[in-house]
């Protein structure tokens, strides 16, 4: 079973350069452009891994976290940032 990598960045051209390179190596990429979004793809596909951008608008990496450990069943999951 592959490994769901979500990609939270604001920074179009770095999401698909961090999203081509994981999917080359066998990952499955989500993608999002700020923390809202991240957080509802959270919540629908249960990535395995995150990686997260801290500068962003509508919701920051800090913010996301923040709501990402409240809405996840088990409250520690791996993030990058």
């Amino acid at each position: 079973m592959p490994v769901t990598v979500l990609i939270i960045d604001d920074a179009v051209h770095i999401r698909r350069l961090v999203a081509r390179m994981l999917e080359q190596a066998g990952f499955v990429t989500l993608e999002a452009p700020d923390g809202l979004q991240g957080l509802r793809l959270l919540k629908e596909n249960r990535p395995d891994v995150v990686t997260c951008d801290i500068s962003m608008p509508l919701m920051d990496g800090h913010e996301f976290l923040a709501a990402a450990k409240k809405t996840r069943k088990h409250k520690i999951f791996p993030s990058l940032w």
